[in-house]
């Protein structure tokens, strides 16, 4: 199970990085007439509150698999997907009133990815294919348009 264990501390970092990218938001210089420092504001609070929960159902899930109860395990990685579809969800929603075009993008963007991810954790077996790196990306171009 030092696989799982692994996969989740590398899933829990990438994920932060790509949340302080989006946290990174929290400081832009927008034009007067845009909505972005709101915008940023919100996204960045939604990435840093789901990722809490996120990282507990994969660290429950790393103790349950080191117990061997490889069931419950599984059930928890699953949660631990939900948890990213919810904050897919939830992305959408903070990008709606995005007076920004390329802001409501860029954060619907990353909400797919997201929810790409939830989807493929499946099960203990799924950390192994869990990649972030498109996710990261994605952040990282909320960060610059924040940051503008």
């Amino acid at each position: 199970m030092k696989r799982l264990m692994a996969a989740s501390a590398c899933a829990v970092m990438l994920l932060a990085g790509a949340s302080t990218g989006v946290a990174s938001a929290a400081q832009p210089t927008p034009s007067p007439a845009s909505n972005t420092a709101v915008v940023c504001d919100k996204s960045r609070t939604t990435v840093l509150d789901g990722i809490k929960p996120f990282t507990e159902e994969l660290d429950r899930a790393g103790v349950a698999a080191t117990q061997g109860d490889l069931a419950g395990a599984d059930r928890l990685v699953r949660q631990s997907g939900t948890v990213l579809m919810q904050v897919a969800e939830k992305l959408r929603k903070d990008a709606e009133p995005a007076q920004s075009a390329e802001l409501r993008k860029a954060l619907e963007d990353v909400a797919k990815e997201l929810e790409t991810l939830g989807t493929g954790l499946t099960g203990v077996g799924s950390l192994q294919n869990f990649n972030t790196k498109r996710l990261e990306v994605l952040a990282n171009r909320v960060a610059e348009i924040c940051q503008k």
